[in-house]
């Protein structure tokens, strides 16, 4: 695949602000039992569980899923795992944090990572990438800046445990403090563009490598991941907490929680009391709009863009004026892929977009792009795309 490695919007990095959260009444924990039998959840109703307990233990593809909260099973379904909190924080005593990773052989520390599902398929003697680049406009470096310790401690212990042939740590070149952070912690920072959207693996990669990538790949790790690495040693936690960064409309720096996995997105919102029409699972670029503002959090990290609605707009004619081919890091022809979606007809350019959405955010006309015409969703203005109509 052939991106441009230099990107294509520059933007600036808005300051952090980290606040406490009061801890969630009840989190909601996805599982792959539908999909997969072997990968579904081993408790009932009404079981007690502990801080770090195996619920769920995965399969193949699924990791596996760890209870982040300790209290009681309320319900399980075929795809959720409902716990009510209790506030206690047990954790289980099967959890073993390490003083040193000295304790740890290679070997172990990889069964360790593994069973965490803290390791990318095929990681053992693939080159590593920390691809410390800000994602997308809105967003910020804020918790590599206020965890660096746990970051690259994390990044030793990956090299320890996966012994890479390559180590890199990728930075924007706006992104002064971090570069400081890695040479201080004794790593030599990739220094790049960073505009928007290099953060993005394929165009990442492009960067670093140009055509000589490596033939078996990368594994390509964020901050949060490493970081999720040091906690599983350290303090024996499996990757039970989301960094959570909410980024508000027209405010100056973003708001960040440390939140159990499976925290609905409203209990976000309103402890920071904020109630805006329009809340993004995402950037301000990216984001889908929440299916309820009860959806529970996931993952390692997440945004919450929060704005107002905008007024509704019909969209002109494509002017066939190019700028979506000029900007497209895919060197795609967005206006192309937009006419074969409205048709229904297949394009083989299709797998290689990057969803980036910058075509939508500097297409004068305001049309959305291929994949949001044929469901029928409007733009905002800065391109990402609000409820369907």
């Amino acid at each position: 695949m052939s991106c441009r490695a230099r990107g294509a919007l520059d933007f600036s990095i808005p300051p952090a602000e980290w606040l406490p959260l009061p801890p969630p009444p009840e989190v909601c924990l996805t599982h792959h039992g539908a999909d997969r039998p072997d990968a579904g959840p081993t408790v009932r109703a009404g079981d007690a569980v502990l801080l770090g307990q195996l619920l769920a233990p995965g399969a193949g593809p699924y990791a596996p899923v760890f209870s982040s909260v300790s209290g009681r099973v309320r319900a399980v379904s075929e795809q959720t795992i409902l716990l009510e909190n209790d506030r206690m924080n047990t954790r289980s005593p099967r959890l073993k944090a390490h003083a040193t990773a000295d304790e740890l052989a290679p070997d172990e520390l990889r069964a360790l990572l593994g069973s965490f599902g803290l390791l990318p398929p095929g990681a053992a003697d693939r080159p590593l990438v920390l691809n410390a680049l800000v994602p997308e406009p809105g967003l910020d470096d804020g918790f590599l800046l206020r965890e660096p310790e746990r970051v690259f401690g994390g990044l030793r212990l990956y090299l320890r445990a996966c012994r890479p042939a390559e180590a890199l740590v990728a930075v924007g070149r706006r992104q002064q403090e971090v570069r400081r952070l890695a040479v201080r912690c004794g790593f030599s920072p990739r220094v790049l563009s960073g505009r928007y959207p290099q953060a993005r693996e394929p165009v990442l990669l492009q960067a670093l490598f140009g055509r000589r990538l490596p033939p078996g790949g990368c594994a390509v790790l964020s901050p949060e991941a490493l970081g999720a690495v040091w906690d599983a040693v350290y303090d024996g936690l499996p990757p039970v907490f989301c960094e959570v960064t909410l980024h508000i409309q027209d405010r100056p720096s973003n708001l960040h929680f440390r939140v159990p996995a499976g925290t609905p997105a409203e209990h976000i919102l309103r402890a920071a009391r904020e109630a805006w029409p329009v809340t993004l699972a995402g950037g301000l670029l990216t984001g889908r709009p929440l299916a309820a503002r009860g959806e529970p959090v996931a993952g390692l990290s997440l945004c919450l863009s929060c704005l107002e609605l905008p007024e509704p707009r019909r969209p002109a004619r494509c002017l066939s004026c190019g700028r979506c081919a000029a900007v497209c890091p895919a060197g795609l022809w967005p206006a192309l892929l937009r006419s074969l979606s409205r048709r229904r007809q297949q394009s083989f350019g299709a797998p290689r977009c990057l969803r980036c959405n910058l075509c939508a955010a500097v297409c004068p006309a305001g049309l959305p792009v291929w994949y949001q015409t044929a469901k029928k969703e409007a733009l905002h203005g800065v391109g990402a795309v609000s409820p369907s109509e």
